[in-house]
């Protein structure tokens, strides 16, 4: 069975894996989605990157995701609240359950 220190290292590793993926594919662009006579734009802020994680922080949304980019996040830079559970944050990230 995995220790929190397990589970926690495995939620930071999918972070850092999400944010290399987020700067090369979505961060700073807008995308327009058009179906028939409808539409609507997806916009992918680098500050946004955050709420994507399923994690909470003390930093600034920008320095967490600066962080993650550049693979230095620690385990200490986030936390699991109330509104923030662990496991919304396992689903985003694909975590096995060997890590639960």
């Amino acid at each position: 069975m995995a220790t929190k220190v397990d589970k926690k290292n495995a939620i930071r590793q999918g972070i850092i894996e999400a944010a290399i993926v987020y700067s090369q594919s979505l961060a700073g662009k807008t995308f327009l989605y058009v179906y028939g006579d409808e539409y609507f734009e997806a916009s992918f802020p680098v500050d946004h990157f955050l709420h994507l994680t399923g994690v909470e922080t003390r930093r600034s949304a920008k320095d967490f995701y600066r962080n993650a980019k550049k693979a230095i996040l620690t385990n200490n830079q986030f936390y699991f609240d109330a509104r923030h559970i662990y496991a919304n944050a396992k689903k985003n990230f694909s975590i096995s359950d060997s890590a639960s």
